[in-house]
Order: C-alpha cells, then structure tokens, then sequence
C-alpha cells in the first residue's frame, strides 16, 4: 500500500503529463490537436504532421485571464481555413468566449463574448451560428467572419453533422439536410432523429418514431449540380434488443458498438451497407477508435480499466481477434500484474435485479479488508460507470489493492429508455435504492466493510452520493459528492440557467405532489438529522455555471451542524 507522500508524487507527475483533448486531420494532411499540458503550461490549440509539432496556433496565455479560462474544444470550419476556439469564462462549462484563429496565418481574426459552450454551427464557409446567453436563455446568432458588423437573429434549429460537411435542421414531415457549401435543402420524410456517424458516402442515424428507437443508414451522391441527393436507406436496427453506444467510420467501413446490460458487441458494416461481422465484447474493453487496414484486416485502437491504450487487429475471414489471448493481454500491466473484472448481481428494494461490475487484483484475498471504491451517476440517460474505462488513479488504486465497483443504476440507459424512466422523477428513490443494495450487496460477499468502504459521483452523481450518504451512513468510511445537486428544493433558483430545464428530470416546486418528492430525497433536507456521518470530501467549482456552488457550501455546513 503506497504512502500518503508517494500518492502525492504520483499524483503531481500525472498531472504535469499532456493530455490531448481533441484532434482532427485537416485536408492540408496537418493533424489540429487541442491539449492539455498540465498545471504549470497552457492549454493550446497547434499543428502536427507525423506526430511532430509544426506551429502552435493559440494558447491560454493569450488570453487576459489565463488562470481561470481553458480551451474547451474547437470546431473546424468546413474548408479548414479557420478554427473557433471556445475559451471557458472564468473555469465555467457553460459560458464561454470564442476566438476565431486563421490556422495559416496562426493569429485572432475575430472575438465573441458570453456564449455558450454547447454547439457551434457552420453553416457554409465564412459563416457560423453561436448561441448568446440572455439571462435564463440563450438566442442563436448568426456571424460572418469577414465582417464582424452582420449578425443576425436565427429562428430554425440547425446542426452540423459529426463530420461539419452538412447542416441539419428538423421539418414538418422529418429531416433535411445540405452541403455547408450549397443552400439547396434534401428532405428526408417519415424520419425523426439524428446522424450519429458518418463515412465517406453515407450516414448513419438514430430515428425515434412512436417510442421505437432505429439505425438507418443513409447512402447519398452529389448530383452534377452539387446538390446532395440520396441514393438508398437502410435499416439496420439489430434484431435483438441493443442500446446504441458510439460509431466509428473508415475507408467507408462502419463499427457500431452496441450494448444492453452486461453484454457488448461491435458490428461492421461494409460499403455496400451489408453487416460483415459480429464482434463479442468482454466487461473488459472500451473500443476507442476503428481503422481498417485492408480487405480481410480491421483494427480497433482499445483500452481497458488497466491498459490506456491498445491497438488490436481483427480477421474478418475468421471472425477473430490476432491476439487470442486478448482478455488476458488487456487485464495484465506493465509490471505483470494480472487484474480481474466480472459483473455481479444485487437486489434492490423492489427486487430489481442491479448488475455490478467490479475490477480488482487477480490475488486478491476477498476476505472484507479491502478498500472499496462505488462509483455511480444514475441519471439523464447517461452510461458512465458501468462501463470499463482508464483513469490513472484508479489504475494506482487497483495496484494497492482496491477494488472498484460501477453499479448500473436506474436512470442510465443500459437496458434502454424503460431503465432510464425507472430511475427519473417520481422514481429517483429507485436510483438511491439501487446504489445502497450494491454496497450492502459487496459487504455480504466480503468485497469489503463499511469501515473500508467509499462512494463518488458527479453532477446528478453528486446527487446519488448526497442522498446515499444521508439515508445510510452506516455503509461507509468515506463520501465524495462532486458539483452535486443537492438542494433539491431550491435548484430552480440556484441554477438560474438549468434548474428548471432539468425538471424533466427531477421535477419541479411548482407542483405539490412533485415538491413533496423531491423534498423526501433531497441531501440538504435530510443532512437535518442529527447522526453519525462518514467523512465527506465535498468538491465544487467556484465559477461553476451549471451547477452553483452555493449546493455544495450549504450542505457542508448542515453536515457540520448535524454531526454527532
């Protein structure tokens, strides 16, 4: 088990390591890379070729308050001449200044200030949309980049599609999208939904029509005119039940990863739109990117809660991975230390069936000693525990001997929008309910105790962690509520700008039955109660736009007044 000193030098060297945040390949053959380069440097925004640095474009120094702005992201537009540079106002996530750079000439050529940081639209070479925040709302605006006197209010809702090559915007009777370089619109009747991914000659997109979700592709052409016209659609919903996850294109190839509970598989489409192969995932794996090298040869870039990043080939003509012993291979470090992760099943208070899954040293002794680390969110429709992923902390967690735990809460999206509604409004108690039946769950099997036991999440995560913390002490050494919400009674007032946006979520006060709910649950209300709560580590953003900090401030103090 390290020291309090050596987690301490770990945790400084991992910090001064550069993290690429984005990247894109231009046309030019240069590859724009937005990264992270630790405390003591500034985000920048440069370019590369063969993984060489050629110039840096922009960086947080050139902006007049460096120490509290970042780079968000960039959005490249459609013929690659200038980039726009989102930079965070004063650490928030949500308001932000922009910054158009000439990537030639590497200097500003235009600011915006107070937008948001959600969404930039290029809508043909020269001219984008940006949302401005007023108060509570925020107004989409039309600009001009080489006149930054035209501005216009925009009353259709326009987005670009993952690639920025088209814009898209909902009709009456469904879709249409254009070339950002032509004005001429091609409707797509009877769909609803959105482009997901994308390759050379067709798109792939989720349709949602009378509750039923579809993955359509989409083959298109360009007529002699240059105007977009579509060539044939296809279904290609699996036939079994699947929770789409993520899509990746090459050389016209497609992989679609797919999930419904504990199990996870990838498939290929070619082409011609034609399902090629059916790849099996393990709990263990995380597909990060895809490539395909020849006819027979397709190769995915992995990671794994232990190995960050891999690049693994597969055989189409044999239907298997080059490495056999891939499982293995993906759950062993550096150091030959082999490490374990299956899933496991508890029962909620309803006696809904709570899949678990957990990762830990392949020697460990499980005799109840072992530190344990739950990790939760349950909320939004969102996937985020239960499924593998590489943090360098919790990787040097497993290492001392920990164990981590990812419940799939209600509220997520593992087995499909009913598990999301399950866990949403009126039946956000389910979402507290299930992580308390994990914990009590892996205490039974001597995972651990609840003198060794701790629990974390974020944002709705926050949440979960407030509530657990509050209804069942007894269950733990340790609790990590991070930019939680966790005065239920007054979010709508604290968050001035998503509070009441997140209703469908939570509800509302204005409602007496919903003010009732959310009271039965909310941390501030039930930290009240004079008992004997764990350590609580409460984490917060002073600038905090979505989630005010003022959450955080007033839960600390009635932990502190209530403690015994």
């Amino acid at each position: 088990m390290a020291t309090t000193q050596e987690w301490q030098l770990y945790l400084q060297r991992q910090m001064e390591k550069t993290t690429v945040i984005q990247r894109r390949r231009l046309r030019s053959g240069y590859e724009l890379r937005l990264s992270n380069q630790g405390l003591k440097q500034p985000n920048e925004i440069a370019l590369f070729r063969n993984k060489q640095k050629i110039k840096t474009l922009f960086t947080t120094n050139d902006l007049e308050d460096p120490n509290t702005s970042n780079f968000i992201e960039f959005y490249v537009s459609p013929k690659d001449r200038y980039v726009i540079v989102p930079a965070s106002n004063k650490g928030s996530i949500d308001a932000a200044d922009l910054y158009i750079v000439d990537i030639e000439e590497a200097k500003v050529v235009q600011k915006i200030f107070s937008v948001t940081t959600y969404g930039v639209v290029w809508v043909s070479p020269n001219e984008f949309i940006v949302n401005h925040v007023q108060g509570r709302d925020s107004v989409p605006v039309k600009h001009r980049v080489d006149d930054a006197r035209l501005m216009a209010f925009v009353e259709e809702d326009l987005n670009n599609s993952p690639s920025g090559r088209f814009v898209t915007k909902r009709t009456n009777g469904g879709v249409a999208i254009r070339s950002v370089s032509d004005d001429r619109w091609l409707e797509i009747k009877g769909f609803i939904g959105r482009i997901v991914v994308e390759s050379k000659n067709a798109m792939f997109a989720k349709s949602y029509k009378k509750g039923e979700e579809k993955l359509i592709r989409f083959e298109w052409s360009f007529s002699p005119s240059h105007m977009l016209q579509l060539k044939s659609k296809k279904d290609l919903t699996p036939k079994r039940k699947a929770e789409f996850l993520k899509g990746f294109t090459s050389r016209n190839f497609a992989a679609l990863v797919y999930m419904w509970g504990q199990e996870r598989w990838v498939e290929v489409i070619n082409a011609q739109g034609t399902k090629v192969a059916e790849i099996p995932l393990s709990s263990e794996i995380r597909i990060k990117s895809f490539k395909v090298i020849n006819r027979d040869i397709i190769s995915f870039k992995m990671s794994s809660p232990i190995i960050k990043s891999q690049r693994i080939d597969f055989n189409l003509k044999s239907k298997s991975f080059v490495r056999s012993n891939l499982v293995e291979f993906m759950m062993t470090d550096k150091k030959g230390i082999r490490y374990k992760s299956e899933y496991l099943e508890a029962k909620s208070a309803d006696g809904t069936t709570i899949p678990i899954r957990i990762v830990y040293r392949a020697d460990l002794i499980l005799d109840g000693s072992n530190p344990l680390l739950v990790e939760g969110y349950g909320g939004f429709s969102l996937v985020n525990s239960f499924l593998p992923r590489f943090s360098v902390l919790t990787k040097k967690f497993l290492e001392d001997g920990g164990i981590y735990a990812g419940p799939a809460l209600r509220g997520g999206s593992e087995f499909g929008d009913d598990w999301h509604s399950a866990g949403k409004y009126f039946n956000k108690q389910n979402v507290f309910d299930d992580m308390i039946a994990s914990i009590e769950f892996l205490h039974t099997k001597k995972f651990s105790s609840p003198e060794k036991t701790a629990i974390m999440g974020w944002s709705n995560g926050g949440l979960l962690i407030g509530s657990v913390l509050t209804q069942r002490p007894d269950l733990l050494k340790l609790a990590i509520p991070g930019n939680g919400v966790l005065d239920m009674l007054r979010k709508d007032i604290l968050d001035y700008q998503f509070g009441l946006g997140w209703s469908f979520e939570y509800g509302g006060t204005s409602n007496a039955e919903s003010f009732q709910n959310l009271q039965s649950y909310s941390p501030l209300v039930l930290a009240e109660q004079p008992q004997k709560y764990p350590t609580t580590l409460v984490v917060s953003g002073r600038y905090d736009s979505r989630v005010n900090p003022a959450h955080s401030y007033k839960f600390v103090s009635s932990l502190q007044n209530s403690q015994q």
